[in-house]
Formats: C-alpha cells, structure tokens, sequence
C-alpha cells in the first residue's frame, strides 16, 4: 500500500494578496474625520478659531461630497416632454448617460437645449405660444429649451453643502499658506 504524503497548503505571496480598496479607503476617510475632529477640539481649547474653521469645514465637505458622488438617485433633468429623467444614476452630481453634464451645467443655469423639431404642421396663422409649443415639441425656430434639475430636498443641500464647504475649507487652506509665507519673509 503506497503511503499518503500530505500534501502542504500554498501560501499567497504578498504580492497576490486580495486588496480591499473600499474599505482602505473608508479607513482613510474614517482617519480623517477623526483628526478633523480632534484638531477641531484641540483648536477649541487652544482658541484658533482659523483652525477650528478649517477642521469644521473638512469634517463637514468629506461626507457631502461621498453623498455627491456615491448616494443612488434618480437623473431628474427635465426632458423636452416637460418631465423629470427617471433614470438611475449614481451620485447627484452628473445624470444619466443621456444627461450626463447637462445636470451638473443646469445647477448653475448654464445648460440650454436647442429645441429639435420632432413634428411639423402647415404653416400656422400664428407661430405658436412657447408653453404651448414645448408640449408638442412645435418650437418657432432658433428658440431653446431650458435644462432644468428636479430633485429632493437631501440632493439640493448635500450638494450645496458640500459646495459651500469645500469653498471655505479652501479659502481657509489658502489664507493658512499666506500666513505661512509671511511668517517666513
């Protein structure tokens, strides 16, 4: 009878080891809010009220713009039939693959669709009332319709929430590095 050898496990090398980026990344994000915490108490204590600021600012934009670019929500860009996208989309910052940019853009009012004439009639009496006409896809020509964004009340404030607090965070990182190169000249 022929004798059984176990036989040894294989190791993985280093190098072949499964790497986890979300949840290296949720450490890091984790990391980070807890320092900007504790600089925010250390600053508290301390009185620099500049630091406890930008500590707030970076503890307050992190999570905003995970919402901004992770939460599932609907596109909710307004289409030519006047309703909102019902797509899924993933963050509220972009819409869907039609709508990609046009979400972002029309935040900011900066995104106008040109009017496509789907159907035509006999030339008209009169030309036709705009309301009237986006109901029909009928708009007179060289018109455009405005892009516009529907979505609930958690998109809007995390997205300006986050907007408005990376915009502090960075005046307050810029206005740090100028009291730092004066201190220095």
């Amino acid at each position: 009878m022929a004798r059984r050898v176990p036989r040894k496990k294989a190791r993985r090398s280093r190098s072949r080891r499964r790497r986890h980026p979300k949840r290296n990344s949720a450490l890091t994000i984790l990391i980070t809010e807890i320092l900007s915490i504790v600089v925010i108490s250390i600053s508290i204590v301390r009185k620099d009220w500049a630091a406890v600021g930008w500590a707030a600012c970076v503890a307050v934009a992190i999570p905003c713009w995970i919402i901004a670019w992770q939460i599932p929500t609907r596109c909710g860009v307004t289409t030519l039939k006047g309703r909102p996208c019902q797509n899924p989309t993933k963050g509220i910052l972009f819409g869907c693959g039609k709508h990609t940019w046009d979400k972002l853009l029309a935040r900011f009012g900066l995104k106008r669709r040109p009017a496509t004439q789907t159907r035509h009639r006999a030339a008209p009496a009169s030309p036709p009332r705009p309301a009237d006409a986006a109901a029909f896809h009928e708009l007179p020509d060289n018109s455009t319709v405005a892009v516009h964004v529907v979505e609930s009340r958690r998109d809007f404030f995390a997205f300006w929430l986050a907007l408005i607090a990376t915009l502090a965070g960075s005046i307050s990182a810029a206005k740090d590095i100028t009291d730092i190169f004066k201190e220095d000249g």
